[in-house]
């Protein structure tokens, strides 16, 4: 057990500053018992996460076969090594935040995004992921964070922040009509007006929390 002579508490984790002050904590020989005792990692856990990453490395080492004894272009092999980091990044970050459905939706937008980009662009840049996948993606996540803040109204405060960033992205769509990413206007025009249009109802419908939640979580 340590101890923080400025704050007058006993620490018993193995951290050696303290956390509140963060002093330096002095040792003490006092005997202490844990009031929770660790959680054992179940081997079947381990033993499954073992397996997943066998049959990932199985499936790409199959998709270079095939595609090496095909003489094609070798997109399949990356193909499948995109997509296959992209559900074990997923999966990792699920669990982490399984409870926050804004933090999901940021994720998945991010994710998905980068895969369709990816695998458009290994495979000769059609622009089907700019033209399609990500407007669509962002109209999707911005609808279901709005949805989930009308039929969860004491949770506002939680995705307020989200709702507003993944509006910002969609209103961001609008460079790729400008850089030339993307061909099919309507798709990013629909996208841009849905995300102002979201921006612009909280604004209207909620204005003190709005500027409440700003003040609190920028400070200013």
């Amino acid at each position: 057990m340590r101890y923080c002579e400025s704050c007058k508490v006993s620490v018993v984790s193995g951290q050696r500053t303290c956390p509140l002050c963060h002093s330096d904590l002095a040792d003490r020989n006092d005997q202490f018992e844990q009031a929770f005792p660790s959680a054992p990692v179940s081997s079947g856990a381990k033993r499954k996460t073992k397996l997943l990453i066998y049959l990932s490395i199985v499936v790409v080492a199959a998709c270079v076969l095939i595609d090496f004894y095909t003489a094609r272009s070798g997109h399949w092999p990356l193909i499948a090594a995109i997509g296959l980091a992209y559900l074990w990044l997923s999966i990792r970050f699920i669990r982490k935040s399984r409870r926050n459905i804004g933090m999901l939706a940021l994720i998945q937008i991010f994710g998905i995004s980068l895969l369709s980009f990816a695998i458009d662009s290994a495979t000769g840049y059609y622009q089907w992921s700019t033209n399609y996948v990500i407007p669509f993606v962002l109209i999707s996540a911005a609808g279901l964070m709005t949805a989930v803040m009308i039929f969860r109204p004491k949770r506002f405060r939680d995705y307020i922040l989200y709702q507003l960033g993944i509006s910002v992205l969609g209103i961001g769509m609008s460079a790729f009509l400008l850089w030339d990413k993307s061909t099919v206007m309507w798709t990013g025009v629909v996208g841009a007006a849905y995300s102002g249009l979201t921006i612009l109802g909280i604004i209207i419908f909620t204005p003190r929390k709005t500027r409440h939640e700003l003040k609190k979580r920028f400070h200013f």
